[in-house]
């Protein structure tokens, strides 16, 4: 919907069902199938231990080593925004074995 129509008529937004954590389980399941929900989903904060214990995330390495490793704020500062921005960032960062 439009803004200009969202004045003209006002939508509620669910933030327990639409949030960051929600939209990224459905885009895992667009990728992975069909997850179950689990009260990790709704819980802000708790979307990677989920994944990790589903097998979404890279399982070679501890979880708390793998978000170290999945840090890219000093990389995306160190390069800015250029061409190659998403490459860059992602160096270094483990990827889950394609199964």
């Amino acid at each position: 919907m439009a803004a200009n129509q969202l004045s003209q008529q006002p939508q509620w937004y669910n933030s327990v069902f639409t949030n960051c954590t929600t939209v990224v389980l459905k885009m895992i399941r667009t990728i992975t199938g069909k997850r179950p929900l689990d009260w990790r989903i709704l819980a802000n904060g708790y979307l990677p231990a989920y994944a990790y214990e589903a097998g979404i995330l890279d399982t070679r390495l501890p979880l708390a080593e793998l978000r170290e490793q999945g840090r890219i704020t000093s990389r995306a500062q160190a390069h800015g925004l250029s061409q190659n921005y998403s490459q860059v960032i992602r160096q270094g960062v483990p990827m889950p074995e394609m199964r």
